[in-house]
């Protein structure tokens, strides 16, 4: 038995998140908070659990089927057929509202150290939008470092060359208007 988060669109495909349940959940009793976000303007979904984001600016469609919100499933797959266990799964306290589609905010993760004198972020966010690097040496003043575009799979590669001179640098991702 596995734990894996995948998903499914309209090609039929099981997508694998790279993300898996715990049987006991991170607070010891297996509950879990999901956070699904739709833009129907862009095309995009997202999800997060427990605040860490699962699928980033994924496409609703992958055949230009007309979006419209049809349907919220969960399911749980038994991977071997007649023998399901005491295992299950339940959906409580959700809900769905529509709000402003408001952009994603960025997410930073390091790629690479600071070998050969650069240090590498990836930035995630909202395809085809625009957001700054920024950087600090103490958290009071920043400099904006450069700004990308964030490509169709939502994410975007910086290398900042000058972190070899620092002792310690701070950095942020923000959204460019």
């Amino acid at each position: 038995m596995t734990g894996n988060i995948c998903y499914l669109l309209d090609d039929g495909i099981f997508v694998p998140t790279g993300f898996a349940f715990e049987l006991a959940g991170p607070d010891g009793l297996g509950l879990y908070d999901l956070e699904v976000t739709m833009n129907f303007a862009s095309n995009r979904w997202s999800a997060s659990l427990n605040g860490t984001i699962i699928a980033n600016a994924r496409p609703m469609t992958t055949k230009g089927a007309m979006l419209n919100l049809g349907d919220i499933d969960a399911v749980w797959i038994n991977q071997t057929p007649g023998s399901p266990g005491d295992n299950f799964m339940v959906f409580d306290n959700y809900r769905v509202t529509a709000e402003k589609a408001l952009p994603l905010p960025a997410q930073l993760a390091p790629v690479a150290g600071p070998g050969g004198g650069a240090f590498v972020l990836r930035l995630q966010g909202e395809p085809g939008r625009s957001y700054a690097l920024d950087a600090s040496a103490g958290l009071a003043a920043w400099t904006a470092l450069k700004t990308n575009v964030v490509g169709i799979d939502g994410m975007v590669d910086f290398a900042d060359t000058s972190a070899g001179a620092w002792a310690h640098r701070f950095y942020r991702g923000r959204l460019v208007p």
